[in-house]
């Protein structure tokens, strides 16, 4: 299956590099990743500098980060800085932490509204930016078997992936 593009938010990169060369934590492998990088279509990377759960230490800066069509990297950003933070459906709280539920690893997750929003503007940007036509559905009348332009924008559309990807409502 070929891929329109992608969006990496904070990646875990030590499974292609144990590919290659030898395993950071043998602990950690994940024989069964898919590699990060080389990219075959747009991708769009998001990393964050106090993210301990994927940390970009793990990379191949040069192959799986800088070779992407776009690299953010967010000074002080945790891993899942956009993830809900009292959970889904609830209002997040603005600079609030915790730790994850990992049982492996309880790594920091801190929630930051200014790299949130600053994502989903990078998401809509990047989407809006590799998208050549206006997303179309099958009718499903009977009587036609024609495809249809959609009555939601490509940006609607992707709002909507990022409130659903949120927990709730933005």
């Amino acid at each position: 299956m070929l891929f329109r593009g992608g969006i990496a938010l904070y990646p875990n990169c030590y499974a292609k590099e144990s590919w290659f060369s030898s395993i950071p934590n043998r602990e950690t492998d994940k024989t069964y990743a898919p590699p990060l990088g080389p990219y075959f279509s747009p991708v769009i990377v998001f990393t964050g500098s106090k993210d301990t759960a994927t940390p970009i230490s793990q990379c191949n800066v040069e192959k799986s980060l800088k070779t992407a069509t776009s690299w953010l990297h967010f000074e002080g950003a945790t891993h899942a800085w956009d993830a809900p933070t009292d959970g889904a459906g609830r209002p997040s709280v603005d600079g609030k932490c915790g730790n994850a539920d990992n049982i492996y690893n309880r790594f920091p997750v801190c929630r930051s509204d200014k790299y949130t929003a600053e994502t989903q503007k990078e998401v809509l940007a990047f989407v809006e930016s590799h998208s050549s036509r206006k997303r179309s559905r099958k009718n499903t009348s009977l009587e036609t078997d024609q495809t249809q332009e959609s009555d939601i924008s490509t940006e609607e559309r992707t709002r909507e992936i990022l409130r659903e990807m949120s927990g709730g409502k933005q």
